[in-house]
């Protein structure tokens, strides 16, 4: 039902799009396009609880479909505008190199698989520890202004950590 109310305002489809992850409340959205607070309320709600399907008619790939060259995607979840790629690697010939490997993974998943489409990307990474556990040794978001970055070709994979934000790397 509320797909319909969609495609009805699909002339404004990227507008309140933008207004969503803008933060706009349903109540300018409703204003704007002159309908209830109500339809408002379930237009929002759609856009947020589709928003993978929506940005995958933006020019982004089904999310199922991301691989990752050195490490094995264990899950991606699209929370909102946020898309969450969770991998396991396993170590390079140093600690660089592994570093470097998870931020040429995450770009060539951002070129591969249009997702400039998300306002944020974070990625996570686990790897076996010599004691047989598993613990997290990277973690870095990649904001919205350097997805795009990347799409546009305006920078190349061995600046991403720069451009990143929120970088953890085990000690």
């Amino acid at each position: 039902k509320y797909e319909t109310k969609v495609q009805e305002l699909d002339v404004h489809r990227k507008e309140i799009i933008q207004m969503v992850k803008n933060g706009s409340s349903q109540k300018e959205i409703a204003e704007k396009y002159g309908i209830s607070t109500d339809d408002a309320s379930h237009v929002y709600m759609y856009v947020l609880g589709n928003y993978d399907k929506i940005a995958a008619e933006n020019g982004a790939s089904d999310t199922s479909e991301i691989q990752l060259h050195y490490g094995d995607l264990l899950s991606t979840t699209v929370n909102g505008t946020t898309i969450v790629l969770k991998a396991k690697i396993t170590s390079s010939l140093t600690k660089k190199m592994t570093v470097a490997s998870c931020f040429y993974d995450v770009y060539d998943a951002v070129e591969k698989y249009g997702l400039d489409q998300y306002d944020e990307l974070q990625y996570w990474a686990v790897a076996d520890m010599t004691d047989g556990s598993e613990q997290k040794v990277i973690s870095f978001t990649v904001p919205h202004g350097t997805l795009e970055k990347i799409a546009n070709g305006s920078i190349v994979e061995g600046q991403l950590q720069s451009y990143s934000t929120d970088v953890w790397l085990s000690p």
